[in-house]
């Protein structure tokens, strides 16, 4: 794959993932919640969120890096 191509899938999937995260999660505890989540629930969903998006962003453009120096 050419390296702007890994760039740009590098910039959009992690948000991908992340809103995908929140999703499932939401859903989640709207089922063991009986259809309404917590604030407090709410909260971590927001922080949840952001480590998600970081982690991702970290996984994704450190493979990048990795796979562009190992060839």
């Amino acid at each position: 794959m050419p390296l702007t191509q890994q760039y740009l899938l590098d910039l959009f999937a992690p948000p991908i993932v992340a809103c995908i995260w929140w999703l499932f999660s939401h859903g989640t505890a709207a089922v063991f919640q009986g259809g309404r989540v917590s604030e407090r629930t709410k909260g971590w969903f927001s922080k949840g969120f952001f480590v998600v998006l970081a982690l991702a962003y970290v996984v994704m453009f450190g493979l990048t890096t990795y796979l562009h120096f190992a060839k």
